[in-house]
């Protein structure tokens, strides 16, 4: 998750230092929706980390059959963190990537690769914790209403923002 975290604020700043009214645009706009993406990924590996007492995902790979409410989020929150219409974050990177084209097109080229490739990784970190033979069966399953309420929380502003945030008015 660090490296689509470091993915993230590299494409924020990239978009800032452009100082094109896209870039800054999309800049800040990225960094508030990498806030409620990424930390609420952070804290999926937390709740992991507190069920399964690792870290690996190779261990931790068969989720999706013995834990499918932790793995629907986790999917969700990954493919929001990659920028999918009509989230938050997608808005958000086509002003950036609108702000570095119009600077340098090599430039544009660069983003553009950082972020295909960081998208491919979320979805790999994904496919290798979700899908797979159980490797921690038996263990406890049990989702909280805190947690549930937690995830939410982190959800509603990704899909909401954009519907009172006018991305392209300067």
């Amino acid at each position: 998750m660090a490296y689509s975290s470091v993915c993230h604020i590299g494409l924020g700043l990239a978009g800032l230092f452009r100082f094109s009214s896209y870039g800054l645009v999309g800049g800040v706009y990225i960094l508030i929706g990498h806030g409620f993406c990424s930390s609420c990924l952070f804290y999926l590996l937390y709740i992991f980390y507190e069920r399964y007492h690792t870290r690996r995902g190779l261990l931790l790979k068969g989720l999706g059959r013995m834990a499918p409410s932790f793995m629907f989020f986790w999917f969700l929150f990954s493919v929001l963190n990659i920028g999918v219409p009509p989230s938050f974050p997608f808005f958000s990177e086509i002003s950036i990537l609108a702000g570095v084209l119009f600077g340098n097109v090599l430039s544009g080229f660069l983003v553009s690769f950082f972020l295909f490739f960081g998208g491919v990784y979320g979805i790999y970190f994904y496919v290798i914790s979700c899908h797979g033979s159980e490797v921690l069966a038996g263990l406890s399953h049990q989702v909280t209403l805190r947690e549930y309420l937690n995830r939410f929380g982190h959800l509603f502003p990704l899909f909401f923002i954009p519907l009172f945030v006018n991305f392209f008015y300067f």
